[in-house]
């Protein structure tokens, strides 16, 4: 399981916004723009929790660069 320090560190790299709506945490990137424009947000994960919607967004992120995962041990043989 991720701890929240690798959690909040990956939503302060990729500078991601979160957005509670609907029963669910949504988490957006939004483009560059100038200041005083707002860039279009882009919908990267959603979760019934903050960090189920995060734990997702970084497993999209391995996924799309071909980084690999560790194994969790709850994963893996559905126990924690």
């Amino acid at each position: 399981m991720r701890s929240d320090q690798e959690r909040f560190r990956f939503l302060d790299e990729f500078k991601l916004t979160a957005n509670w709506d609907d029963e669910e945490f949504t988490l957006f990137w939004r483009e560059k723009s100038v200041p005083w424009q707002y860039g279009r947000l882009y919908v990267i994960s959603k979760g019934k929790t903050l960090a189920e919607a995060t734990d997702a967004a970084i497993e999209r992120y391995n996924r799309k660069h071909g980084i690999a995962t560790r194994q969790h041990p709850e994963s893996a043989n559905g126990v924690c």
